[in-house]
């Protein structure tokens, strides 16, 4: 199996950060990940801000790394562990 640590047996990675491989009789095999914002994220936001635009993350990955990618960035809203269809649909909203 390849995925979340959940869908692999595995006890759950509350960053939401990694990628999990198992296979029988073979020791479980973690990739980790991290992700930067641009340097200019929150200008961007500003800019925007400045233009009276809303702004919003939808995101599919953990609360914790999305909210703290939303408060580097000084976006108040955000939804984290967003399914694609519930994205789709936020966006119809």
């Amino acid at each position: 199996r390849l995925g979340r640590a959940e869908f692999c047996g595995l006890p759950a990675d509350p960053s939401g950060m990694s990628l999990h491989f198992v296979r029988p009789g073979a020791a479980p095999v973690v990739f980790r990940f991290a992700d930067a914002l641009r340097a200019d994220a929150a200008e961007a936001v500003a800019a925007f801000r400045r233009l009276g635009l809303t702004v919003e993350i939808l995101s599919g990955d953990a609360e914790p790394k999305v909210a703290e990618a939303a408060r580097a960035a000084g976006v108040e809203r955000f939804a984290a562990a967003a399914a694609p269809a519930a994205k789709a649909a936020r966006i119809e909203a």
